[in-house]
């Protein structure tokens, strides 16, 4: 068992109750995993240059036609990834799926750049990463949000808690704890991010199958073939 493994664990069964336990699978987990990865230290401690330092000390290096012929070959190598993009590699693994849907964001950010240049060639670049993220994004989410639905259900089985998704884009939870709603305005609460984030549009908490009067929450997410850096229309 590695450190990370270690540490989850710890932390799992020091949270007490049924919403530290949405806490853990569904936010901090992800989180805490990616910060670490993005700009953890080295081998003794020493924190490492974040990726944006990194690309400003390569980019003192460069002449200005350099930086763009270097940007293109990027869109070019990112066109062909996109294309290739049917979601068959996922896994039902939170930080995975996580990952996947933050690539549409960073896509959506070299689009963004890749337009508003004065570069014509760099333009039509843009035009065709646009495109093919926008497809790519069309096959994938609806399997991202299968596989995170995969992900949870048996976790969440052994603390009573029953996940269904329906339409693709429904997540629907079944607890007991439901007969208390300042329990379902904690988990709408803790699950919006990730919620958002994979683009589901409604989220139902009942406290027993079969209950028609549950608490709903329609969720203003962007449909699947929206390309844009936010995961949110309000923010």
């Amino acid at each position: 068992m590695n450190n990370e493994t270690q540490q989850k664990k710890s932390f799992w069964n020091k949270l007490p109750g049924w919403g530290k336990g949405i806490i853990i699978l569904f936010g901090i987990a992800i989180t805490g995993n990616l910060l670490t990865r993005i700009s953890g230290g080295d081998k003794n401690g020493k924190d490492s240059l974040t990726s944006k330092e990194i690309v400003k000390e390569e980019a003192k290096k460069e002449s200005p036609a350099d930086t763009l012929l270097r940007f293109k070959k990027n869109i070019n190598e990112n066109i062909i990834s996109m294309k290739k993009e049917k979601g068959d590699s996922l896994k039902p693994n939170l930080f995975n799926l996580q990952i996947q849907s933050s690539i549409f964001l960073v896509m959506a950010s070299t689009i963004k750049t890749a337009k508003s240049s004065s570069d014509i060639e760099c333009k039509k670049l843009g035009n065709e990463l646009e495109t093919a993220t926008r497809n790519a994004q069309i096959r994938t989410f609806p399997k991202i949000r299968e596989k995170y639905v995969e992900t949870i259900k048996g976790k969440l089985w052994e603390k009573n808690i029953y996940v269904d998704l329906y339409n693709n884009n429904v997540l629907i939870i079944t607890s007991t704890a439901f007969a208390n709603n300042a329990n379902i305005a904690k988990a709408e609460k803790d699950l919006r991010e990730i919620l958002y984030t994979f683009r589901f549009k409604q989220l139902h908490c009942r406290w027993y199958k079969g209950q028609e009067d549950n608490t709903f929450y329609n969720l203003t997410t962007f449909a699947d073939n929206v390309v844009t850096e936010k995961i949110d229309k309000e923010l």
